[in-house]
């Protein structure tokens, strides 16, 4: 619903300005559900929002009606593969998808991360194919905030 709002990105550029923050830090997730909308209008607010310096995920990747050409109509800096490819790595056919993906993603300039990492063999096997990023439960489990933050030393690396 928000990124139907016309003046979302001049809003959220005045709010990183007002409060000192680099929209550089600051990756919006578009899941892969709200695609169905109106492509032409998503394209062009998700492109505003990267001209303010703000970076763009797709999220949940290949998790419904994927289609390629969001690929090539959206903007995005990452693309983040949907956790069911991590759940179905023991089958050969996910294992040469994956793959696929991630060299597409390479081939196009944009970075990648498999959700849902939750061994050590799922690890090596996105690591050995080029993916840049992980995430899921063997790097660590939902916690509170408070559990998280600030963190040890009070210094964030």
């Amino acid at each position: 619903m928000q990124l139907g709002r016309p003046a979302l990105a001049d809003e959220l550029a005045e709010r990183v300005a007002r409060y000192g923050v680099s929209p550089q830090r600051i990756q919006f997730e578009v899941a892969e559900d709200v695609l169905g909308a109106d492509v032409a209008r998503l394209a062009d607010q998700l492109t505003r929002l990267r001209e303010h310096g703000f970076r763009v995920a797709l999220d949940d990747f290949g998790a419904g009606n994927t289609a390629l050409t969001w690929l090539r109509r959206l903007p995005i800096d990452t693309l983040k593969l949907d956790r069911a490819f991590a759940a179905t790595l023991a089958e050969p056919a996910t294992r040469t998808i994956v793959r696929s993906i991630l060299q597409l993603a390479r081939d196009l300039g944009v970075r990648t991360v498999a959700e849902g990492v939750e061994t050590a063999e799922q690890l090596a096997f996105f690591t050995d194919a080029g993916c840049d990023f992980t995430q899921g439960y063997l790097h660590g489990c939902p916690a509170p905030a408070d559990a998280v933050w600030p963190p040890p030393g009070g210094v964030l690396r």
